[in-house]
Order: structure tokens, then C-alpha cells, then sequence
């Protein structure tokens, strides 16, 4: 009997090595680089050939005795499936040990609320039989495992127990565990909820109601704690899970306190659907002490790489006091500014650019330089691009660290009066993996792209959106704000603001983009002359600009001539603009009343 090991591993490097797995009836099959996870799990499937099939993420461990301990629960029994304790790691000296103690395999899987059982794949090895004609959701990011092991689990019969840990099941910063992603929360949220159809669809929802329900809300609830102690909970999205979850624990309440499930899971049930979480945090405290509750803040702070995080902006001569502007407010609003390197592009850039077969964007090619980036930053493999007629209120470095390995493109979505579909972003402000760009041969399909489409209404964006359709993921609205009076940040949000449209005439310095000036004035005053040197021109981005402010009484609280001159110039779509102007003339309004304060 062989025994496939299936190794994921998104960076290449696991942790458990091919030697340390070497055993004739053994095959290993290495998935490396693959995303999303469901279509890695898929392809470890499609190439293993073993009577039975484990799995081993490629940031996990396993003991020393994990081979021998398997092989002889398969030689001596040749069960459907082999079930062994992990212990779960969360840095160094937090250890939770998971061992079970038996009992209905199916009802274990589907409740998942068992201190002592995991309804994951890394501790479960089933046999082929019992994989035939199972397989993951290609499209899953998260909990795919929970989707197929329902299904594998009423294919199950005969169940070998391994009471003792054999799989480290390694809590590290930057896994899909500790993602502070809400998009990947929010989807795990939907699979769990789908967790009840697939047991009607199964015919067991009826004999494993209780079980069942215990154990999405049990998942509805650590997905909302992680939120409420762990995320930046001023994001939109963060609401949506906790009220996803709290709403399906408040449905099901009664029947959630009459379940036969330990006592202080119904206490977290009943204090998450009456709203005091801060119990939950006194709780953690007192049982793990101060390094459980601040365990994810260390995640997040590490997952920021202290490495440089590359920023580019692009403009010609025209544009540049708006360049100033925008760099001088990332400046600002950055917490470590010696972390940054600017990149800055002009109109020489384009020298090195093939512009044949493009058409002038407002009379520039400018815009398209971010589609050239690649091939202009060989060395470099992520960048944040930055428009330049836009305001940073919020860190640079926390957008850094949000940059997915996995995706060539990050970015919001666009205005509505722009989107063509619902997932259309804009390029504005947007994280650009160059790395995997370079390998797919972007620059290639940039041209083939605008031979076939001459003509597109927003020649970069489109040409981004269209081509990377399927290989980009979209980032909360505050990264790149664009005014959509429907769905504003809330009061006091940290943004960045992105002012399309507000004043296209920048003929002469003193008159154009009077609302970034305004800001300006106020930011120039919090720097304190720390510059960066930009790697393309060698200057210092500092307070020291060559370009003297002229702006009138601006700084005495009199806006009046900046809202007459260009907040309100009714071009385009009138709801549009007035929406866009209104809300950022509040924005002027508040940054200058605290100036004057």
C-alpha cells in the first residue's frame, strides 16, 4: 500500500524536507506557487497515484514518528481513515495540544467544537476509495478543507484513532490563519454558512442538526473575535462579518443554549449576541495571559516587512506641483519615512518606453508609464503606484504590507460612474506585483491588448482590469478614496484621498489644485526636513520645493475662492461632481478648521 504526502507550499521553501519523508510505499508530491488553495489541493490530487493521501501545509511540522505511526495504522488495519492528534503552536511558548477521544467521526466533523478535535485536513488521512470523486472548490482562498470533509466523512467507515500529536500545526505570521485579510474572512464566513446546505444535500442534516448548527456558529464566532480583537474594525467589511456572524448566533440562540455543548462555548455564544466582547478579552486574558490577546498585533507588525516598500509616482512637468503634493502627504502620514523608496518618473522615462501604437492620454503618455513598470524596475518586485492628484491621510507602510504574493494586482473599486462590472478597479492607487508581472510577460499583453483595442475609454485601467482579470484582488475603499458619497469611510477614518477631477488646468503652478495646496500647507508644517532620495532624479522629497505656494487667504479659513475657482466646475456627470467636490470641500473644511485650532 502506498501513502501519497501532499506538501503545499506557497513560497517553495516548507519546512518539511522531501529527506525527511523518504520511505519506499511513500510518494511526495510537491505544489508549490499555486494559488488560490482549493486549486493547489486540487492539483496534489490530480498528482498523487498512493493508496491513501496525506497533507502537510508547507508552513507546518510534523514529529519525527508522523511516517512510522501512519504507515503502520494503514499496514495493520487498511482503514477508510486515520485520525491523530496535532498540537497547535502559537509562537514560542504557547502550545495547545488536540488528541480526540473517539467517538461518531461524522458527528466530530461536522461540530468542530470539541476542544479536542480539528475539522481540518492536516491531521486526516483518508483513503483513495474515499476521494473518488471528491475534490475542492478551485476558486476557494480559505476553509476549502471544510467544505470536502463533510463528504468524506459519510464515505467513512472504518476510523483508526492515533492518540498522540504527530502534526505542529504552526500559528506563523503571514499564513492564511492569521491573514488580517476581510476579503478572506468574508469568504470564509459564506463557506461556513454553506457548511448546512451541503449536509441537507448529504441527507444528514436532520440526524446532525444540532451538531451542525454548533459548529458554523462556533466558526461565525472565532472569524468575529479575530475581527474584533485583531483587524482594523473601522474598515467596512469588518462590520459585515461580525454582523454575519452575531445575526446567525442570535437566530439560533435557544436552540445553541439547549445543545449539549460545553458550557464555556454557550457563555461566548451568549456573550457574542448580547454584544460584550470585552468580557471575551478579560477572559483570554486571565486564561492565556497578555501574550494571547497580543499575539496577532506581533503577526501584523512582523507581516509588515521592515524591508524598503517601493513607491512610484509618475508625472511630466505639468503635473508636477501635484506630484510634490501627493509625495510631500505620503511623507506626512508616514510613520517610518526611512523605510520608503520614491521612485519618480518624468516625462524622460518615456524614452525607454515603445509609445507606438498607444494614443495620448490628455495629451500625455504619462499614464501609461505603470504599465511599463515592470521593465523600468527590473530589480524590484512589488510596488505601491500612486497617482499624483492624490492626498495620503493614511501610513504607506500599511498598505506595503498588505501586498499578496499570490496576485499580480491589488486596487479598489472604482467609482460606480466609471465601473464597467463589479469588480473593476481603479489603478490610482494600487499594489503592483512587478515579479509576477515580469513572469507572466505583462508588457506583452499590454501590446497586444491596445493592437486589438486601439481605443478604450481609460487606456491604463482598462488595459490593467481586462488583462488581470483573473489575477487581482481588490483592497479596502480607504486606500484610495475617491469620493463615492455612498460609501464614505467612517467619521475620522485615516484615507487616501484621490481628487479626480477637481481642476485639470495646471498651466500655472499658482492656480492649480488649490484643495491639495490647502492640505499642503498644513502638512508642510509636520515635516521636519527627513527626506528620501528619489532613486530616479536624486532629489530629497522634503518641505523644501522648489514650487512657493500661492494661496491667497487660505490659511485664515477663507476657502471661498477655492470652491469658486475650481471645487465646482460641473464638467462631466453632474451628479459625479457635485457629489465628489461636496465631500472633498468637507474634507478641506475640517483639515483647515483643525490648522486654525
Amino acid at each position: 500500500m502506498k501513502l501519497s504526502v501532499i506538501i503545499l507550499s506557497l513560497d517553495g521553501h516548507p519546512r518539511v524536507t522531501r529527506a525527511f519523508l523518504a520511505h519506499p510505499e511513500v510518494e511526495v508530491v510537491d505544489v508549490t506557487g499555486v494559488r488560490p488553495v482549493g486549486k493547489a489541493r486540487n492539483e496534489g490530487l490530480e498528482r498523487a497515484h498512493g493508496d491513501y493521501i496525506a497533507w502537510i501545509d508547507g508552513d507546518d511540522e510534523v514529529t519525527e514518528d508522523y511516517l512510522p505511526s501512519i504507515l503502520g495504522a494503514i499496514d495493520g488495519n487498511r482503514p477508510d481513515a486515520i485520525v491523530f492528534g496535532f498540537e497547535w503552536r502559537m509562537g514560542e511558548t504557547s502550545r495547545f495540544p488536540k488528541i480526540w477521544g473517539g467517538g461518531d467521526f461524522t458527528r466530530a466533523i461536522l461540530r468542530n467544537t470539541d476542544v479536542d478535535f480539528y475539522s481540518g485536513l492536516c491531521n486526516k488521512v483518508f483513503s483513495r476509495k474515499v476521494w473518488d470523486g471528491v475534490s475542492f472548490d478551485d476558486s476557494a482562498r480559505t476553509a476549502e478543507d471544510w467544505e470536502v470533509l463533510p463528504e468524506l466523512a459519510v464515505k467513512t467507515e472504518n476510523v483508526v484513532n492515533i492518540k498522540r500529536s504527530l502534526y505542529l500545526y504552526l500559528h506563523n505570521p503571514g499564513s492564511l490563519t492569521t491573514a488580517t485579510d476581510f476579503a478572506l474572512r468574508l469568504d470564509g464566513q459564506r463557506r461556513h454558512l454553506a457548511r448546512i446546505d451541503k449536509a441537507r444535500e448529504l441527507g444528514v442534516y436532520r440526524k446532525y442538526r444540532t451538531d451542525i448548527i454548533a459548529g458554523v456558529a462556533n466558526q461565525l464566532y472565532h472569524t468575529a473575535e479575530f475581527v474584533r480583537f485583531y483587524m482594523d474594525r473601522t474598515d467596512p467589511n469588518a462590520r459585515l462579518l461580525e454582523i454575519g456572524a452575531v445575526s446567525f448566533i442570535r437566530r439560533n440562540l435557544p436552540f445553541l443554549m439547549f445543545s449539549g455543548e460545553r458550557i464555556r462555548l454557550k457563555v461566548k455564544w451568549l456573550l457574542a449576541a448580547t454584544g460584550l466582547w470585552k468580557v471575551v478579552e478579560l477572559y483570554y486574558r486571565r486564561r492565556d495571559g497578555a501574550q494571547a490577546m497580543r499575539f496577532a498585533g506581533p503577526i501584523i507588525e512582523k507581516s509588515k516587512n521592515p524591508s524598503p516598500v517601493h513607491v512610484v509616482f509618475a508625472a511630466d512637468e505639468k503635473y508636477r506641483p501635484a506630484l510634490e503634493v501627493a509625495k510631500s502627504t505620503m511623507l506626512a502620514s508616514c510613520s517610518d519615512p526611512s523605510r520608503l523608496v520614491i521612485h519618480e518618473f518624468d516625462a524622460r522615462a518615456l524614452d525607454n518606453i515603445d509609445t507606438s501604437g498607444l494614443r495620448p492620454w490628455n495629451g500625455s503618455f504619462m499614464p501609461y508609464l505603470r504599465l511599463f513598470l515592470p521593465g523600468l524596475l527590473p530589480d524590484v518586485d512589488t510596488v505601491v503606484y500612486s497617482d499624483v492628484d492624490t492626498i495620503w491621510n493614511r501610513d504607506v507602510l500599511e498598505l506595503g504590507a498588505l501586498a499578496d504574493p499570490s496576485v499580480s494586482a491589488q486596487w479598489v473599486h472604482d467609482f460606480e460612474s466609471v465601473a464597467r462590472s463589479p469588480g473593476y478597479g481603479c489603478a490610482g492607487v494600487c499594489i503592483l506585483n512587478l515579479r509576477k508581472l515580469r513572469e507572466r510577460g505583462f508588457v506583452g499583453e499590454v501590446r497586444r491588448y491596445f493592437a486589438q483595442n486601439p481605443n478604450p475609454r481609460f487606456p491604463d485601467q482598462d488595459a490593467l482590469n481586462d488583462i488581470l482579470k483573473d489575477d487581482f484582488l481588490l483592497l479596502s475603499p480607504v486606500w484610495n478614496d475617491m469620493g463615492n458619497i455612498m460609501n464614505l469611510p467612517p467619521r475620522g477614518e485615516k484615507s487616501v484621498w484621490h481628487i479626480t477631477g477637481i481642476g485639470r488646468c495646471l498651466d500655472k503652478p499658482d492656480i492649480a489644485w488649490p484643495p491639495q495646496y490647502a492640505l499642503w500647507h498644513k502638512v508642510r508644517e509636520r515635516l521636519t526636513g527627513n527626506g528620501v532620495e528619489c532613486c530616479q532624479c536624486g532629489n530629497v522629497a522634503n518641505s523644501n520645493t522648489q514650487y512657493q505656494l500661492k494661496i491667497g487667504n487660505i490659511g485664515t479659513g477663507n476657502n471661498g475662492d477655492i470652491q469658486h475657482r475650481s471645487l465646482f466646475p460641473f464638467r462631466g456627470k453632474l451628479f459625479e461632481r457635485v457629489g465628489r467636490n461636496l465631500y472633498f470641500a468637507k474634507i478641506l473644511s475640517d483639515y483647515l478648521s483643525e490648522h486654525r485650532q
